[in-house]
């Protein structure tokens, strides 16, 4: 093994882990407070990270030709796919505009868009021909599914940015708590971050070229996925030297 391959699956699993680790305990959270935010946040990252990236690896789609694609496996992921999307949009409704009625037609929109596509794409695979690549049989389908997840990456992000400078300004009053402030803004950068990893492989999917076949593809979808990994790592397990710090310069 290269250091390159070992650099790309401590990467991931980095990320795999981390994102596990916090869902779990954010359902751990709401099921003790009984509040929705965490729990959708929870659903969201387990159902999106730990779950259906390797439920998609294992159903080797984009790899193999549609006759050796294990369907069943796909289905599962697919599902926890649309599952993770829905979860993360509505927390961002639920989160930052409860009260708004474009917000949740927005959310609404997503959770839709993103079942069409996922159904098309599943679809598309189990009618092609069995000969036939799965990566050219689902081409389309891969570019509109990502759609969704990049509009609700970039509210997400926007979301968290704003209310960001919104408690700075506070916390400059003195009315403000820096750990909270500093936990807006990372959540922000997760969602940033998410946002340009999912923006690289749209476009590589339409110069028709699969993630897992481009060295730059890879890099940046390993960088993302490590970066997401520390900054989940300092929201929700911060380091008491981490929260000292923050403490510090503010």
């Amino acid at each position: 093994m290269d250091g390159t391959t070992l650099f790309l699956i401590v990467c991931f699993t980095a990320f795999v882990l981390c994102s596990g680790v916090v869902g779990v305990r954010l359902l751990c959270l709401a099921r003790r407070t009984g509040e929705l935010p965490e729990r959708l946040m929870g659903l969201g990252l387990l159902c999106l990270v730990p779950i259906n990236l390797p439920l998609m690896a294992w159903s080797r789609m984009g790899r193999v030709d549609v006759g050796e694609v294990r369907i069943l496996v796909l289905a599962f992921a697919l599902v926890f796919l649309w599952l993770g999307i829905s979860c993360l949009v509505a927390f961002t409704w639920k989160t930052f505009r409860p009260d708004d009625g474009w917000a949740q037609i927005l959310t609404i929109l997503v959770c839709s868009v993103a079942a069409a596509t996922i159904t098309g794409m599943f679809v598309s695979v189990h009618s092609s021909p069995a000969e036939m690549p799965s990566f050219e049989a689902t081409q389309l389908w891969a570019r509109l599914v990502r759609l969704p997840m990049l509009v609700t990456y970039a509210w997400t992000g926007f979301e968290s940015l704003y209310h960001y400078r919104m408690a700075w300004r506070r916390l400059v009053l003195g009315l403000g708590d820096p750990v909270v402030t500093n936990r807006f803004l990372l959540w922000g950068l997760v969602s940033i971050d998410l946002l340009v990893v999912n923006a690289a492989s749209l476009l590589l999917h339409t110069q028709g070229v699969g993630v897992l076949a481009s060295p730059v593809g890879l890099l940046v979808t390993s960088i993302g996925g490590l970066v997401g990994a520390v900054f989940l790592f300092l929201i929700f397990l911060p380091p008491a030297a981490y929260i000292r710090l923050v403490r510090h310069q503010a």
